[in-house]
């Protein structure tokens, strides 16, 4: 039998992964030129022509990586907070989200609301459903820390 992984272990790894989701989501959506820019540059490094094909899109590419790390964190949060809500909620929580992000963007100049980022979006999610399913297998430490007194 596997030893359990202590809750302070998931955390070490839940908390800056959480923090690093958030930075992103702060440039997309209050800074998106500076997104755009790194978004054009790295489909210049793949050597696609302008614009490129929906396959070569760097944007979408970014929609998949962000779905699948969202997902995944959401998992992870589920794994230590509410082991029974896996592998579902995450994958329910991120679907939500990506959904009111396309309907915020509807409103907002500086974006557009494109099926594709939804596709890419769904592509990232099912790549991590199967590492939700493992990670529901985590077997993870319970209760608090032993105590100190000594056994009578």
């Amino acid at each position: 039998m596997r030893r359990p992984v202590p809750p302070t272990a998931l955390l070490a790894i839940l908390i800056p992964a959480g923090l690093g989701l958030a930075v992103l989501l702060a440039l997309a959506w209050f800074w998106p030129a500076v997104l755009n820019g790194w978004v054009a540059t790295v489909q210049a490094s793949y050597g696609a022509p302008r614009p490129p094909p929906g396959w070569l899109r760097a944007d979408h590419h970014l929609h998949l990586l962000v779905a699948c790390a969202a997902t995944l964190w959401a998992g992870l949060a589920c794994r230590i907070f509410l082991p029974r809500a896996l592998p579902w909620a995450p994958v329910g929580l991120v679907v939500l989200l990506a959904i009111i992000d396309e309907v915020a963007q509807s409103f907002s100049p500086a974006r557009n609301v494109e099926m594709g980022d939804e596709v890419a979006g769904a592509i990232g999610v099912a790549l991590a459903f199967p590492l939700l399913l493992l990670l529901a297998r985590l077997p993870v430490a319970r209760g608090g820390p032993r105590s100190a007194a000594p056994p009578r």
